[in-house]
């Protein structure tokens, strides 16, 4: 049995969904941004001009330095590189899973309640630092009308403390 932490009740709340045709549009331009950020951090960056543009015609034109705070944040200071796919993979990986879940939660008014999932992709000053421009990236997509809904994602910080150790790994329940 899996306990929640965040988010609504597993009958309220949409499935888990794994592969990147089955999201939102909200959600879709969310998993697209962050890959296409990941592969503009290359010498010739000519993909970050591509997104400036999609958030100009979505009408959040300030959008990107918050998108920046965050992705910075989590590149540098992170426990480790986020896994991303490419713009094209047709599956979400599990870090991809995570950054929606924070958008969801920071758009929902629910930051407390992201906290597992911030610890298992920052330490603690990292995670402070990305606080603010990621709520600012939830904010911009919220005044655009791109509202990011709840799911009841399956990742493993998630479940209950009595299933996973801190760091995430299974351990034994001891009776």
């Amino acid at each position: 049995m899996l306990i929640r932490m965040a988010g609504p009740g597993p009958i309220d709340a949409l499935y888990h969904a794994v592969r990147f045709d089955d999201l939102k549009f909200a959600e879709r331009l969310a998993v697209w941004t962050l890959r296409l950020w990941t592969q503009s951090v290359t010498p010739d960056g000519s993909h970050r001009n591509i997104l400036s543009i999609a958030y100009e015609k979505a009408g959040v034109p300030d959008a990107m330095p918050s998108i920046d705070g965050t992705l910075w944040a989590f590149r540098i200071g992170g426990h480790r590189k986020l896994s991303v796919g490419f713009p094209c993979a047709a599956t979400l990986s599990e870090d991809e899973r995570r950054i929606l879940h924070l958008l969801s939660c920071y758009q929902a008014g629910a930051a407390p309640a992201a906290r597992p999932v911030m610890d298992a992709l920052a330490p603690a000053a990292t995670a402070r630092a990305v606080q603010a421009p990621l709520s600012v990236w939830a904010a911009c997509l919220e005044r655009a009308g791109l509202i990011l809904p709840m799911r009841d994602w399956d990742l493993p910080e998630l479940r209950g403390p009595a299933h996973c150790s801190p760091a995430g790994t299974e351990s034994p329940v001891l009776h």
